[in-house]
């Protein structure tokens, strides 16, 4: 059969898009596409590269997402961890004996002055990555740091930590029990916080530091008063506790339960009794307006905690109760003076 020049010219035309869409789909053009439109043949191609791309950018993202949730895992795992770590630390320092008013440094006003800054950069770390370190650093511990000491005057009182604001009205932020002593004093804040502890070392008299975190503090006043400032600061919380008197009975609830608390009270120590719903002692020490103590029933076990906050005039008080080593995880104890 003879074949003219034109239907040879437009065969191999045909055979050579037919080539070139094979080419493209990376495998030898089949029967089928060699008799078909190279315009559908182009299309084909083009579909079947958006294809491999939309697969392959499902394929990325999921790579992503399984990265990302196997970052959170490991982030909360370590968080985890930590928390767990942190809550350890706390019951090891809850098991030391409190720190009395006046042996603790920390009482007084102080300015916080928010997280440090690292002074010398890592090795081979240029100068702007330094200090992007840390600025990413402090934002973090920032945070922190504004969660223990707030920003500006605070005061560490024997029962809690107060904000000062700049025209001298108070704001409580946390009650707070003290164990340590000297150098190195530890803050424990008793419920409503997102830290477990606060472990401060001092650097002289004037200044202190949060351990781990690096909030600083430099007492209110400083220079050469600050020694002074502390010292009668020391004495008035004593003064205040010898002075105070909680003695007497009182009509006392707590959950279910009621009873007369007797209490007799020698400087700034305190010993009672009680009776009604259940009969026990109580011991325990005054600092300010605050009774802290330990309460026995009458069963072997029976045992645990108290803090009692008096009224400004003596009259009644609010406080919690705890079993074993607590202090508040058997709920309110309130009282008002017979």
């Amino acid at each position: 059969m003879n074949v003219s020049p034109l239907c040879r010219i437009v065969g191999a035309s045909l055979f050579g898009l037919a080539m070139q869409a094979a080419v493209a789909q990376s495998r030898p053009p089949t029967t089928e596409q060699l008799g078909r439109d190279p315009g559908a043949l182009r299309q084909e191609a083009e579909q079947q590269r958006a294809q491999q791309q939309r697969d392959q950018q499902r394929q990325s993202q999921q790579q992503a997402d399984q990265q990302y949730n196997d970052t959170l895992r490991q982030q909360q795992s370590r968080a985890a961890g930590d928390m767990a770590q942190a809550e350890a630390v706390r019951r090891t320092w809850q098991q030391r004996p409190p720190l009395a008013p006046e042996k603790n440094p920390l009482l007084g006003r102080w300015e916080s002055l928010g997280a440090g800054q690292r002074k010398n950069g890592a090795p081979g770390i240029s100068p702007e990555m330094a200090q992007l370190a840390n600025a990413l650093i402090g934002g973090l511990t920032g945070g922190l740091c504004d969660s223990m000491l707030g920003r500006g005057t605070i005061e560490f009182r024997p029962a809690g930590v107060v904000a000062i604001g700049s025209d001298g009205r108070e704001r409580p932020m946390y009650r707070a029990e003290y164990r340590g002593g000297g150098s190195r004093v530890v803050v424990l804040p008793q419920g409503g916080t997102t830290f477990t502890h606060m472990i401060i070392d001092f650097d002289g008299a004037d200044r202190a530091t949060v351990a781990a975190v690096g909030c600083g503090l430099a007492r209110a006043g400083g220079g050469g008063t600050a020694m002074a400032a502390m010292t009668n600061t020391s004495r008035s919380a004593q003064a205040a506790a010898q002075g105070a008197q909680f003695g007497g009975s009182w009509d006392t609830k707590w959950g279910d339960g009621q009873a007369v608390l007797d209490l007799i009270q020698t400087g700034a120590e305190v010993t009672g009794t009680y009776a009604g719903t259940s009969q026990g002692k109580v011991t325990g020490r005054i600092a300010g307006k605050v009774l802290t103590g330990r309460w026995t029933g009458s069963a072997p076990d029976d045992k645990g905690g108290f803090v009692l906050n008096f009224s400004a005039d003596g009259k009644s008080f609010t406080g919690t109760w705890g079993t074993g080593t607590s202090r508040n995880n058997g709920g309110p104890w309130v009282g008002a003076r017979k």
